[in-house]
């Protein structure tokens, strides 16, 4: 499956595990419970090996800007924080993923699964999965 698969909007319909997931990321209560309650609008472009992925809540946006097998500053998108990382395709799965200088930042791998989707994250060993149906 190629890149362009993911362009287009997103709407998030359903997450699993996504508690466990903010409490190995160590979050903050005050955040977390903010993440739990949101589901936002993703909107992916794509130019090339060129990825924008921006996440659109009702009290801020996060824009990720990539290019395939190159450096970036990787924004978390729960904390907003930004680090170093670095995003590939492997096999049809976008994947991002931060430094392993990192290790409370989550690895993001993008599946398109029918007509969905789905974004696998992982800190450690505690993963969870959001859908997105196309909006």
């Amino acid at each position: 499956m190629a890149l362009s698969a993911f362009a287009g909007t997103w709407q998030m319909e359903s997450h699993d595990n996504f508690e466990a997931f903010l409490d190995a990321m160590e979050v903050p209560a005050p955040v977390k419970a903010k993440a739990l309650s949101v589901k936002p609008t993703a909107e992916v472009a794509v130019d090339g090996n060129n990825v924008s992925i921006k996440l659109i809540g009702p009290e801020r946006t996060i824009e990720q800007k990539l290019t395939l097998g190159e450096v970036f500053d990787l924004v978390n998108p729960v904390t907003g924080q930004t680090r170093k990382g670095i995003a590939s395709m492997e096999g049809s799965t976008l994947v991002v993923k931060p430094g392993e200088q990192y290790p409370k930042e989550p690895k993001s791998c993008y599946d398109i699964v029918g007509d969905k989707m789905v974004c696998t994250m992982s800190v450690g060993d505690v993963s969870c999965k959001r859908t997105f149906a196309k909006a």
